[in-house]
């Protein structure tokens, strides 16, 4: 019989929001939008279960530049952890 697999659930949600995952996710969120250049912003906040980032425009200029030439899917490598 195989052995059984039991998720530690309050283990994941701690890690979930503990701040190194924030600390991660504000690093990989701050990366992609550096590469994206001027006009493209981190955000990283806190939800209910759990952290989250993004990267968003906050110019018109860098709206266009995105809708145009897909900024911030083509830089989503320069968020990936080495």
């Amino acid at each position: 019989m195989a052995t059984r697999f039991v998720w530690n659930i309050a283990e994941f949600q701690r890690i979930r929001k503990a701040p190194e995952t924030e600390a991660l996710i504000r690093g990989m969120t701050e990366a992609v939008a550096s590469a994206c250049g001027e006009g493209f912003e981190a955000q990283v906040t806190q939800g209910r279960s759990r952290v989250r980032g993004v990267v968003i425009t906050t110019t018109p200029k860098a709206m266009v530049r995105n809708a145009r030439d897909n900024t911030l899917v083509n830089n989503l490598s320069a968020g990936r952890p080495t």
